[in-house]
């Protein structure tokens, strides 16, 4: 029966051949787990850049309603509950994302983006 050229008599060969292929499996998994971490900091920076972007809407939308006289006091106060509903619910998805990536000190996150509360 011939020779089959996959197989390899050496034993220090094939140790080398098991430390290359074991080698690149570590080298894929590492690549695959920095592109994991990537895609979570760019996930988290976007949840932060959204609830940013819904507290600056709602203190627009606050001033608006300070500033509206009382025939468009009614309109503004809905837009205020609607900028504070999207700002609260964006908060909570940012909330969640943090405690899934280990944040569970959320002092400076409370302190950074407070409920905001209702007007009437």
């Amino acid at each position: 029966m011939p020779d089959d050229p996959t197989r390899t008599r050496d034993p220090v060969d094939l140790l080398d051949r098991v430390e290359r292929l074991r080698s690149g499996a570590e080298g894929a998994h590492q690549t695959i787990l920095a592109e994991l971490h990537k895609e979570r900091a760019q996930s988290y920076a976007r949840a932060v850049a959204k609830v940013d972007d819904a507290y600056r809407a709602l203190r627009a939308a606050n001033a608006a309603l300070d500033a509206s006289p009382p025939a468009e006091r009614w309109a503004n106060l809905a837009r205020y509950e609607e900028a504070r509903a999207r700002a609260t619910y964006l908060r909570w998805e940012l909330l969640v994302q943090r405690e899934a990536l280990g944040f569970n000190q959320n002092e400076e996150f409370d302190r950074d983006y407070p409920v905001p509360p209702r007007r009437r």
